[in-house]
Formats: structure tokens, sequence, C-alpha cells
């Protein structure tokens, strides 16, 4: 009678380590096959049409952009127009990316160097051509002034354009006079192109955020970088799915030479902590995204509405990725659980029948 107490008591402390070993071993696969892969956030970021996104929806919503386009007066439709031509979506991803590159290898200590800093000084380059280019052709499609009607065109040089011009468009009189025009406005647009930042560096903005410097910022990841790295680069999934099956086999033992008790115990466990399991990241597939937009519309203020919902739509296309790398684990366990746990019912009718 103590035995059995006893070993019921082993069999069932087993089967809760199992499930906080499992609960363990799902999350580090998520972790070790997408939140520490490059690939994944890059795969996410073009599924939600992320590069195409920040121009139609984010940019004309972002009040203090800096003047790239040289700080001259044109409506919002203009200015996107501009932007898409200074700092191309192309571009925009290639940097995008880049500073993934750097920043999942430094986070899964495969370097000591983080650079996610985007170079804007390429920007900056085309920024002079293509808004001159602009400016000349906005002033050559002015309407034509009224006889008697002579244009402000003082204030050209500071980047606001007159309501017409001398001249029909096309006229070789237009054209010479913003031949003029053009070389006055020029040092005003070079002016406020040159006080956009060459650089962006993301740690130190965030640092800066954080009112921290940039290696008291860095600091705070020491220590996920030290679990990350044990986890991911020193086998950790193979030893926790290790651990699963050493602590299946003492379930075994404790009901060796007892075959129904041996599949039932085995089998009940990996069914009864992997279910729940698998019904939670079902749920989160399911339900998850539509979480995260509800959350993010009534949790977060004075943040534009079209940045909350491209970073709502990421955030649950990563949940749905992710819930599904923690589903297809449990899914299996579940399966092959199931079919001990039924096994064992299976063998104990056949022996009756065989002793009838």
């Amino acid at each position: 009678m103590f035995f059995s107490v006893v070993k019921v008591t082993l069999l069932v402390l087993l089967s809760v380590l199992f499930l906080f070993v499992l609960i363990a071993t799902l999350t580090i696969g998520v972790f070790d096959r997408d939140l520490l892969r490059e690939n994944f956030y890059k795969h996410e970021l073009q599924q939600a049409n992320f590069y195409e996104r920040v121009y139609t929806d984010v940019m004309p919503e972002i009040k203090d952009l800096p003047s790239y386009y040289g700080g001259i007066v044109i409506t919002t439709q203009e200015q996107d127009q501009l932007i898409r031509k200074i700092i191309p979506p192309q571009w925009l991803q290639e940097q995008v990316e880049s500073a993934l590159n750097s920043a999942i290898p430094w986070l899964r200590s495969e370097t000591d160097q983080l650079d996610v800093a985007i170079d804007l000084k390429p920007a900056k380059q085309r920024a002079s051509p293509v808004v001159l280019q602009f400016i000349r052709k906005k002033l050559s499609s002015l309407p034509e002034c009224p006889p008697g009607q002579e244009p402000d065109l003082s204030r050209v040089a500071y980047g606001e354009f007159p309501d017409c011009l001398p001249g029909k468009p096309g006229s070789s009189e237009r054209i010479v006079l913003v031949d003029q025009v053009i070389p006055l406005v020029t040092p005003y647009i070079n002016r406020n192109i040159a006080l956009a930042p060459d650089k962006l560096d993301l740690v130190e903005e965030a640092a800066e955020e954080d009112n921290r410097t940039r290696e008291e910022f860095l600091e705070r990841f020491d220590a996920a970088r030290t679990i990350t790295d044990w986890t991911i680069n020193k086998t950790g999934l193979f030893l926790a799915y290790l651990a699963l099956a050493v602590l299946l086999s003492l379930i075994a033992l404790l009901n060796i030479g007892h075959l129904r008790a041996l599949l039932r115990w085995v089998g009940g466990t990996m069914l009864f902590t992997a279910l729940p399991l698998l019904a939670i990241g079902l749920y989160a597939h399911i339900a998850g995204p539509g979480l995260v937009e509800n959350n993010m519309a009534e949790g977060v203020d004075n943040v534009p509405a079209s940045i909350i919902k491209l970073a709502s739509d990421l955030s649950g296309s990563a949940i749905k990725e992710i819930s599904w790398t923690f589903v297809l684990p449990a899914i299996v366990i579940t399966g092959i659980g199931l079919v001990l746990f039924v096994l064992s019912f299976v063998v104990q009718r056949q022996k009756e029948t065989v002793g009838d």
C-alpha cells in the first residue's frame, strides 16, 4: 500500500514536471525557429506590405518629418511624392533588413558588434536634384498671370511659390524666367536639406528615450543574450526534448512489467499536458490578431491611427506565425499521447477476452 502511494505520487510529480518542461520546450522552439531569426521579421514585414504602407499610410501623418524636400511650401501629396523619390521603398527595405542582419545575430551572441544605424547621406544627396527638378516643373506649370499682375518672386527664394507667372506654360518667356528663379531658391533648398540628420542610430535613439547612455542601454540586454546563447547556440532545444524523453522514460520505468499502466501513464501524461497547450496555441492563432488590434486601439494615445493599424497588422501576423510554431509540436505530442492512452484500453480488452 505504501509503495503504491509513493509510486502514484512520483508519477504525478513527474507528469507535472513534464508539463513545465513541455511549456519551456515549446517556448524555446518559438524563439529558435521564429523570434531569433532575421528571416522571420523580413517575411512578416513583406507580408504586411510594410514598405509600401510607410509611404501611403504613415508618412502623411508624420508632421515633423525632417525636411529632406528642402522646406518648400507644398501640399501633403506633393511632399509624399518627393519623399518616395528621395527615400525609395527599396532603399528603405535594404536599410531595415541590414539593421535586422546586425541586431538578431547580436542578440544571439554570435557577434558583439551591434550596428543598427541608418546612413541617410545617400538620401540627402538624392534630395537636392530631385527637389530642384520638382520646383522647375512646378514653376513651369503655374498658370499665366493676368495682364497687369506681377507675381512676388522674392518669396521663391524661401520656398514659397507664387500663384502665377508671366508667360504661358512652355513658352520661351516662361523657360527663361524659371531658369532665373532656380538659382535663387537653390541655396535655401540646400540649407534645409543640410539640417536633416546624416545618420539615424536606432540604439542611440532608444537610449535617449530611456534617459541612458548607449552602453547603459545595451547592458540591459546582457541577461537576455546570455540566456539566448545557452538556449540557441548551445543546443538548448535538443536538451529540452531530451529532458522530455527522460521524464517519459522514468514514468515508464515506474510502470515496468505492467503494460497497460505504462501505456496509460505515458500516453496520459503526453495527452493531458499537451492538449491544453494545443488549445491555447490554437486560440492564439485564431483570436490573437483581433485581441492585439483591440488592445492597441484602446491602449495607445496621441499616435496616428495608421501607425497603430500597421503595428497591429504586423503583430497579429507574427502571432499567427508564432502560434503555429508552438502548435505543431503540441499536435504531434497530443497525437502520440492519444494513441498510447487509447491503446492501453485496447490492450486491457484483449487480455480480458483471452482470459474468458
